[in-house]
């Protein structure tokens, strides 16, 4: 999936072969993009991630991960926010450690 994300590939497909995974990188027009990014959504999915894997800097994965998704993204001591047009904004706090204490969201297009 990291490889899909470095080349800015539309999709991808995960095969076996005998004692391995093959990951094919898919880069064809008829793909869809990505639907809008919803800011609830972009909350809920990277808790899921930082709940999955570990994540040594929650910050700069928070940061990369909204800026890929198109918002506008601000660093404030601890805080960060993250602002999208007619999406939402995005405020997440860090502890020392840098790993996501709180985060919250404001949603539509008005968001300020």
């Amino acid at each position: 999936m990291a490889a899909a994300g470095l080349v800015d590939a539309k999709a991808f497909y995960l095969g076996t072969s005998p004692g391995q995974l093959v990951v094919f990188l898919i880069d064809d027009a008829k793909v869809p993009p990505l639907p809008e990014p919803d800011a609830v959504h972009v909350i809920n999915t990277f808790n899921a991630l930082v709940s999955s894997f570990p994540i040594n800097d929650h910050r700069r994965a928070y940061e990369a991960y909204l800026r890929a998704r198109g918002f506008s993204v601000e660093m404030h001591e601890k805080q960060l926010i993250a602002k999208r047009p007619k999406t939402g904004t995005v405020v997440a706090e860090f502890d020392a450690q840098g790993r996501l204490a709180k985060a919250k969201t404001t949603v539509g297009p008005d968001a300020r």
